[in-house]
């Protein structure tokens, strides 16, 4: 019955090519489109799943009452250490600013990179795994730089990179004190260069009229954000 059923395909297949090939190739086009649109719907989903805290983690922005109803997603340089002292069921709280630098390593290797600055508390609030370097010491001082695998490769090829000195924006001096894994791509923010936010000075950490930094927090399990 099989064979009976596969012998009149093929004769009709061949009595009728062009209607055929037209629908083969809807048909193959219809799969591969719908394949693509899985993964994109599937990548989409997956936003900040590798982060292992992603279900207590939220974010917390500047809702600025002005006409046009405007809402800051970035926040005051203060913030997070006075939510930290201020709120005792905050279990982590961190914040980073995003920037862009000039990085040289020498005069003939060098670019703008997108960084973000920030302390050691990142680390805790999100999953950034350090394939060198300890957490709790890598930003630190003025200067202190992490950097991603991929950025580490194309400044110091297979050379150990820590201890190795970056020129920051033509004239300050970044110091390797980590290398992290790659943030993925399926990440709501991703740098290659994390960098000390004590680079940025004593001013940035208590002015509360400058809107520069994201902040997020950590809470309890079941916990009402609200």
């Amino acid at each position: 019955m099989l064979h009976n059923y596969l012998v009149t395909s093929i004769r009709y297949l061949r009595r009728h090519k062009a209607f055929a090939w037209i629908n083969l190739i809807g048909l193959a086009t219809g799969l591969c489109l719908s394949f693509f649109a899985f993964l994109f719907v599937r990548f989409e989903f997956s936003y900040d799943s590798f982060n292992k805290n992603i279900d207590r983690t939220y974010r917390v922005v500047t809702d600025v009452k002005t006409p046009n109803g405007t809402v800051f997603e970035s926040t005051w340089g203060p913030l997070a250490a006075a939510i930290q002292r201020s709120c005792p069921e905050v279990q982590q709280a961190t914040h980073f600013f995003l920037d862009y630098i000039i990085v040289q390593k020498d005069v003939a290797n060098f670019r703008e990179e997108k960084i973000a600055y920030a302390d050691s508390s990142l680390f805790s609030v999100f999953t950034l795994p350090l394939i060198r370097g300890n957490a709790k010491k890598v930003l630190l001082a003025p200067g202190d730089i992490v950097l991603s695998e991929t950025a580490a490769r194309r400044y110091f090829g297979t050379s150990d990179p820590l201890g190795q000195i970056l020129l920051i924006n033509g004239k300050g001096q970044g110091h390797v004190t980590g290398v992290m894994k790659d943030i993925p791509f399926n990440s709501h923010f991703r740098v290659d260069l994390l960098v000390s936010k004590a680079t940025l000075g004593e001013s940035w950490m208590h002015n509360w009229n400058r809107f520069f930094f994201y902040t997020y927090v950590v809470l309890p399990e079941d916990y009402d954000p609200a």
